[in-house]
């Protein structure tokens, strides 16, 4: 079989950071519901100490998914309506984060940070479904390079045991869903540590062909950071 490409690696190792941003984004539109409902009950119905020290841990998570979403795009620049849904989820986070800054924590907040959720659940699933048809061109070149015609049975994608490519979905739902319970600390109680091992969740669901290519492009990523 062919070499993985590279930038095929790339692609799927940036589809794990818009999932991951996509859990986050959720929890940050959580905890935003929670001090708002939290301050409906002072005097003045304005923010006590603790719940200034809350928004801006907010506003800073806010600042962090943003840029997660924003390093995803530019490795899917070539996805036909994933860069659009990523720019609209970005400017969405930019909006949200302003808006924490300025101690805003009601509806209006609320929506545009459902919004960059909605938008990255559109972006992830344009780019599942580009990777999808990657995978399964990749395998009837292979299949067809092999001599005589296999039976139906054996054609590619008819067991979904043997599909080297498995949808993210169940990541969703899993790996960064988990830090979203509704008794957990949520985002913004993850240290760096937790969210190191949610990132390493996200790559072990990447094809065993592309881990090597997917690791060094993420260790390329550290370096340039520091």
């Amino acid at each position: 079989s062919p070499p993985p490409s590279p930038q095929n690696a790339q692609e799927y190792a940036a589809l794990g950071d818009l999932i991951l941003a996509q859990g986050q984004q959720e929890q940050i539109r959580q905890e935003t519901a929670k001090v708002d409902k939290s301050r409906q009950n002072n005097p003045d119905k304005s923010l006590s100490n603790t719940q200034q020290k809350q928004t801006e841990q907010l506003s800073g998570d806010q600042q962090e998914t943003h840029d997660i979403t924003e390093n995803a795009g530019q490795q899917l620049q070539t996805i036909q309506g994933a860069k659009e849904a990523i720019q609209q989820a970005t400017q969405a986070m930019r909006n949200s984060r302003e808006q924490l800054t300025q101690k805003q924590t009601g509806k209006p907040t609320q929506q545009v940070q459902e919004q960059a959720t909605n938008q990255l659940g559109q972006a992830i699933q344009r780019v599942q479904e580009k990777l999808e048809q990657q995978q399964q061109q990749q395998q009837a070149q292979q299949q067809g390079s092999k001599q005589g015609m296999p039976q139906p049975s054996q054609q590619p994608g008819n067991d979904p045991n043997k599909n080297p490519f498995t949808r993210l979905e169940e990541v969703k739902r899993g790996a960064t869903s988990s830090p979203l319970q509704k008794n957990g600390k949520g985002f913004a109680g993850m240290n760096q540590r937790d969210q190191r091992t949610l990132r390493e969740g996200q790559r072990e669901r990447v094809p065993a062909e592309y881990q090597e290519i997917v690791n060094s492009y993420y260790k390329s990523l550290a370096e340039k950071k520091r």
